[in-house]
């Protein structure tokens, strides 16, 4: 029989690029926190076993039984934010804890010593998809946790530097701090012939 793994997010510091959503903390479930046109991801059965605590930007209580398995993405609000909406194109900074869903293994959080927050663009193109699902229609101030397949996160290379297998499904735990326009592309414009 297996028990449940308790983590917490304060023991790796190496590597910045990923953010998750699932779960409540055993207040009232709160609503997504987003404006009336945002299409935000959904919870289900997986990011809501997962159990979040503690304070807003401060390390979380992360509590799950491994493994916890999805096909999609699936984001549950912990704590809804009041701030600025991180809407498709915006610039999102976000702290964030990750963990392995697969073994319960925490890989990395920013609120480690040392660690930096991550300025995200909401835009697949750019992050990590489930990153972006997690980080899409969320307040400033929300954190989410958000349970994410290999195919919105490392696909079939997986991270190896993270110790990201191929097949591993993650938990990111993700507060989010600022939100802003995203910056301009320093792209240098080629001139009309």
């Amino acid at each position: 029989m297996r028990t449940p793994a308790l983590l917490t997010a304060a023991t790796a510091a190496a590597l910045a690029l990923v953010l998750a959503l699932a779960g409540c903390s055993g207040d009232a479930a709160p609503t997504p926190s987003a404006s009336p046109d945002c299409m935000f991801t959904a919870p289900g059965p997986a990011s809501d076993a997962v159990s979040v605590s503690g304070d807003f930007d401060k390390a979380p209580t992360t509590t799950f039984i491994p493994p916890v398995a999805s096909d999609i993405t699936e984001r549950s609000v912990v704590i809804s934010g009041t701030g600025a909406v991180a809407t498709s194109g915006s610039q999102a900074t976000v702290d964030f804890t990750l963990y392995n869903a697969n073994t319960g293994a925490q890989l990395f959080s920013t609120l480690d010593a040392g660690g930096q927050p991550l300025p995200i663009i909401v835009d697949e193109s750019q992050f990590l998809p489930g990153l972006v699902k997690a980080v899409a229609c969320a307040a400033v101030g929300s954190r989410v946790v958000v349970v994410v397949p290999p195919g919105d996160a490392y696909g079939s290379d997986g991270n190896p530097a993270l110790g990201v297998a191929p097949a591993d499904v993650l938990v990111f735990v993700v507060d989010v701090t600022e939100v802003g326009p995203a910056p301009e592309s320093t792209a240098v414009p080629t001139p009309a012939e």
